[in-house]
């Protein structure tokens, strides 16, 4: 069973990107094996009782220019993972045919009009990296393009999971889909609300461990959730990932006990929510970059709207709440995504406060997050690098005047940022890789760092804090709770 997630939506771009593939024995139930971080997504496979190997073809499309892949042969005796070729193609087709295997695979790149598929017939060697090069396609097709449909894409989904619950039932077992804690938030010191994937929210009670789930809808990602200024009703942002449709997202309001609930407004925004309750949706305007930024009041009714800047994805987007200001990312000039700076917006009519510069050319941050702590901005970001394989890390302080105080190099990139109630001039983060630290925000020193929790078996996705609590939720549904030291 193949498995996967990419951590992007529209207001955040997580560097997690898991292809696993779990084996397991279909009488027992019994896990043989587990293939974890696979660099591509899983186009096909196949199985050779007789040889005891699995034939895994990887590959898809960069985006922009190249179809990137590769292909393995997992060995179950010797539990050896063993890339078959040298060659970085998008395989879309694996059998094995006696002593040699059949693949089809994609042009190196896009730019040819009509795209193609080969197919070759190539040794099974498992020692040697063999190259495309070495061989001739015995057959040239052309490649069945057609669109991805989201609602065909659910119903396979189902078929699926009712596939595996059956299979479970017969076991003895109960089949219960992992679903990823995008957010979550203290309701109280002893409960928690939190965004999962597949259209679900859930409200976890710390003394019992007890986990109540509500659906809300057939499909889509909570990605962000926030407590209504009432403290009656919390609010849910859902991601549909329907591109170029006005509700690519939708904000619905659930009352505390999860029984009822309703939509209150759509669009494609990402939100930040203010200490008055308001909200400011900056726009994802990726297809004609002409839609305007709103601000909301605590119920969701619009005040106003004006177009503040750029717009691709989560290079303009940064969420920082609770403070009586709204914060927003801004290009220089504000119609590209360099020499950004902070800006402080009045979160009663939008109107630009103050503004702080983050960077100036050659320095270049993607993906950043932040928090404001004592009066300072913490920001985390990646240093841009042009080779996507190269990661660094930073975390910067900022006075109110715009001064760098600091900067830390850190190890990942950070999941969630949150002050702690607790101690009033610490941020604690959590890192994609599975650390969790805890810096000063005066000096940058760290404090606390704790290493990957490998009981867990995930990463951290979202990050809270009540008082002295800290609850992080991870991309496999779990939540670990950490208690500070008062």
């Amino acid at each position: 069973m193949s498995h996967s997630y990419n951590a992007q939506w529209s207001g955040r771009h997580l560097g997690l990107c898991k292809e696993n593939l779990s084996i397991y024995n279909s009488s027992s139930l019994e896990l043989i094996a587990h293939i974890d971080f696979l660099r591509f997504p899983i186009n096909d496979v196949d199985y050779d009782e007789k040889k005891q190997l699995l034939l895994i073809a990887t590959g898809s499309y960069d985006g922009g220019w190249s179809y990137e892949g590769e292909l393995y042969a997992y060995d179950f005796i010797t539990k050896r993972l063993i890339k078959l070729l040298d060659d970085n193609r998008e395989f879309t087709f694996c059998r094995f045919e006696g002593n040699q295997i059949e693949i089809k695979v994609l042009p190196p790149d896009d730019t040819d009009e009509k795209l193609y598929l080969k197919t070759y017939l190539i040794k099974l060697l498992l020692n040697v990296r063999q190259k495309l090069q070495d061989f001739e396609p015995i057959e040239i097709t052309s490649y069945p393009e057609g669109e991805f449909n989201f609602e065909s894409s659910q119903e396979k989904l189902k078929v699926l999971s009712l596939r595996l619950s059956s299979l479970a039932n017969k076991n003895g077992f109960e089949y219960e889909p992992c679903s990823m804690a995008w957010d979550l938030k203290f309701i109280d010191d002893g409960s928690l609300f939190i965004g999962f994937a597949n259209g679900t929210v859930g409200i976890l009670k710390l003394a019992t461990d007890e986990l109540i789930t509500k659906k809300i809808v057939a499909s889509g990602d909570f990605s962000q959730i926030f407590k209504g200024v009432n403290q009656e009703s919390l609010y849910v942002n859902l991601f549909t990932y329907k591109v170029d449709n006005d509700e690519y997202n939708t904000v619905f309001k659930i009352d505390n006990t999860l029984t009822k609930w309703e939509k209150v407004t759509a669009g494609i925004f990402s939100l930040s929510q203010s200490l008055n309750g308001h909200f400011l949706a900056r726009q994802a305007d990726w297809k004609d970059k002409k839609r305007n930024d709103i601000l909301f009041d605590e119920f969701f009714n619009k005040i106003t709207e004006c177009r503040l800047g750029h717009y691709d994805l989560f290079n303009h987007y940064i969420r920082i709440d609770g403070e009586e200001h709204f914060c927003a990312l801004l290009g220089t000039p504000n119609s590209q995504h360099q020499n950004k700076k902070l800006i402080e917006l009045s979160s009663t009519d939008m109107r630009p406060l103050s503004e702080i510069t983050l960077e100036l050319q050659p320095e270049h941050y993607n993906n950043l997050n932040a928090i404001k702590v004592g009066g300072r901005y913490v920001i985390e970001a990646k240093v841009y690098n042009p080779n996507p394989r190269i990661n660094a890390h930073v975390v910067m302080a900022f006075n109110c005047n715009g001064e760098k105080l600091w900067t830390k190099n850190i190890s990942a990139q950070a999941s969630g940022m949150t002050k702690i109630e607790s101690c009033p001039d610490k941020v604690a983060l959590s890192l994609i890789n599975g650390e969790f630290i805890i810096l000063d925000s005066l000096t940058g020193r760290v404090t606390l760092k704790l290493s990957k929790n490998e009981e867990i078996n995930g990463y951290p996705l979202s990050i809270s804090n009540n008082g002295n609590k800290i609850a992080i939720g991870y991309d496999n549904g779990l939540i670990e709770l950490i208690e500070l030291e008062k």
